[in-house]
């Protein structure tokens, strides 16, 4: 205010202070506020400097993040690219701001579905921080963390994890406990355990980051509701479907008003929710959602996006489960073509949807073809994926396949020899019951 009565509206310090105001928006989740203001600083500056001034393009590059925000992929990218292109005349390639373009950029084709490109991006950024600032700078840290997020959505959990320590243990050195990037990589590794089905210890980092969102950013961010979405992951994980149910439809109704019922933050939580609803029997709720959050991935992101496929997959189990067997199938098929195009063949939802495939092949008494489909990925994916191989063993020992199912469920077992118990139980087994008790599995 003081500024732009002493200056008037588009003097430099005026649009500087307008930029900062549309960011401090934007931090408190009023996304329409801060667009106004972005979008107001870069026609002012444009008109002052011209479109290839460095603080056009970071107008660029601010109005691109929050388009992406708000779920306008293509319009962020035009913008990303733009910001880039300029940065790296500007300054050269390996400049920090053309570096934290290359990683935005890398961001949003990760949002994309587009690994390979996000890829190629993240480790330059990567490659380049470490070079400027050294291994233990938080945008260095910050590159570390976007790498393993992207490690994770690829399957590599491994890898993701030790990216995460990296960045969680050099992010609470470097800025606290309680800083937002540092929370990021507390929520991260809970992710991780998520994914591997450790609920328990997933649970823990979840409420951790949630309690730290809501000191620093208050209860209805969408930070903050995002892990109020992951808390109900880990809880309904372990089977407390009540505790999960609240806080799914907690995070559905904020970030429906924060961000807008069709943007895919929002979708991903309805999603979440209707798999919930699934298990609980409630097929009439969970198919209102699941046809919901289709439509609006669709829209949004594209068919053959991994988050549209999620929600194909989701859609086909609950019509599985309701006796529409002709629809479940079409989009099994569809989900298993979509995640092998975008994620490759041995991506874990590429093989998900494939022992989906088999399993429901088998239940409507195709068996030869759920034996014909598992066992070609069971031989691509070397048994990397346990209910490929173990649902595989099932049915060549149903078929009669004894030696081939003892070769199948040896290569399990040799993995999982905890499992050896779980394997005696199985009645499908009953033919090498006693090779099963007899054989020592390492």
């Amino acid at each position: 205010e003081g500024r732009e009565k002493n200056f008037g509206p588009q003097h430099p310090d005026t649009l500087k202070s307008v930029s900062n105001l549309g960011t401090l928006l934007k931090a408190q989740g009023d996304y329409e506020g801060a667009e106004a203001l972005y979008r107001r600083a870069l026609e002012g500056r444009e008109k002052n400097f011209g479109p290839q001034h460095p603080d056009t393009l970071k107008s660029v590059s601010n109005l691109g993040t929050l388009l992406k925000a708000q779920g306008d992929y293509e319009g962020a990218e035009a913008l990303y690219r733009r910001a880039l292109e300029g940065r790296e005349k500007n300054f050269g390639p390996q400049h920090p701001d053309t570096l934290k373009s290359v990683s935005n950029l890398g961001t949003l084709l990760k949002a994309q579905g587009d690994y390979e490109g996000a890829e190629a991006l993240y480790r330059r950024a990567l490659e380049g921080r470490e070079k400027n600032f050294g291994p233990q700078h938080p945008d260095t840290l910050k590159s570390v963390s976007n790498l393993g997020t992207l490690l994770r959505a690829q399957g590599d959990y491994g890898g993701a994890e030790t990216l995460y320590r990296r960045a969680l243990e050099g992010n609470e050195k470097t800025l606290g406990p309680y800083h937002p990037l540092t929370l990021r990589s507390v929520s991260e590794l809970g992710n991780i355990f998520c994914a591997r089905r450790e609920f328990e210890r997933a649970e823990e980092l979840y409420r951790r980051s949630l309690e730290g969102h809501e000191k620093s950013l208050g209860a209805t961010h969408p930070d903050t509701l995002g892990d109020i979405q992951n808390l109900g992951m880990a809880l309904s994980g372990y089977g407390d479907y009540e505790g999960g149910e609240a806080l799914f439809r907690r995070a559905l109704e904020g970030l429906g008003k924060a961000l807008g019922p069709e943007h895919p933050k929002t979708l991903n939580v309805a999603n979440n929710l209707g798999i919930l609803l699934r298990k609980k029997r409630d097929y009439e709720g969970a198919l209102a959602l699941f046809r919901r959050t289709l439509e609006g991935y669709e829209n949004a992101l594209g068919r053959d996006h991994p988050s549209t496929l999620d929600s194909v997959r989701s859609l086909s189990l609950l019509l599985k489960a309701q006796g529409d067997f002709t629809e479940a199938e079409s989009l099994m098929r569809r989900a298993l073509n979509g995640y092998e195009q975008s994620l490759g063949s041995l991506h874990p939802h590429t093989l998900g949807s494939v022992n989906n495939l088999g399993v429901f092949l088998n239940a409507t008494g195709r068996r030869v073809e759920a034996v014909d489909i598992l066992r070609h990925y069971a031989e691509v994916s070397p048994f990397s994926f346990d209910a490929v191989a173990y649902n595989l063993a099932r049915y060549e020992c149903i078929e009669g396949n004894l030696e081939e199912a003892k070769r199948v469920l040896a290569a399990h077992l040799e993995n999982h020899p905890e499992k050896k118990e779980q394997a005696l139980a199985q009645k499908d087994f009953a033919a090498i019951h006693n090779w099963i008790a007899e054989t020592t599995f390492p």
